[in-house]
């Protein structure tokens, strides 16, 4: 006759599967890693074009005003940096899955996205507005603003560390907005070495 199953034990496979339900626990390291690279690569090249050292205060709205050829090049810049991370994050959680045989695409992934999604795409209408009227100084730190804000919204469908990357990025946006002529580098501290940090320390603990 088999001993009765540890009491313990139980209460743990309990929680996985209750936890595996409710939560997408297959976000990767590597996905916090590849965002923090590709914007800080994206950063230095914004730079490059700008003409700009990372430490300078610049009014991004001047210098447009200035150089209005050269917004199609910045907002291409913005967008190869948002698919990178977007892709890499994607397929890093996917393989994630796979090796630890997680569910990757169940409620908990849905209500996630979700939760996400919304923030993000009101922050994407607002910047596009700002656009479109030619404000550009507070670009870069509401966008840190609505992302903080989606990553909050989304946390509690997924792992813990995420809330504290939310609440970084949130008040690392409102710090850009105080001081607008800082917000791009305010910008690559939060997209880029912020993620860096969450992704390695995302690696270091869970992969």
């Amino acid at each position: 006759m088999k001993n009765a199953q540890n009491p313990q034990e139980t209460l743990r496979e309990i929680k996985q599967l209750m936890e595996q339900s409710t939560r997408f626990l297959s976000l990767s390291g590597w996905s916090g890693i590849t965002a923090g690279l590709s914007a800080i690569i994206g950063l230095i090249w914004f730079l490059f074009k700008l003409d700009q050292h990372p430490f300078q205060p610049i009014s991004i709205q001047n210098y447009l005003i200035e150089h209005p050829d050269r917004l199609n090049e910045l907002l291409i810049i913005a967008i190869l940096i948002f698919i990178v991370a977007a892709v890499g994050g994607v397929l890093f959680s996917w393989k994630k899955s796979k090796e630890r045989s997680l569910p990757f695409w169940n409620s908990a992934a849905q209500r996630m996205l979700w939760h996400l999604a919304v923030p993000m795409i009101s922050g994407g209408v607002v910047c596009l507005t700002m656009i479109h009227v030619g404000q550009y100084d507070l670009l870069a730190p509401l966008s840190l603003v609505f992302y903080g804000l989606a990553i909050l919204n989304a946390s509690k469908f997924t792992i813990p560390q995420t809330y504290y990357l939310g609440i970084t990025q949130l008040l690392l946006g409102l710090l850009g907005c105080l001081i607008p002529n800082y917000g791009l580098l305010i910008w690559g501290i939060g997209f880029g070495i912020v993620h860096l940090a969450y992704g390695i320390i995302m690696y270091a603990n869970n992969e």
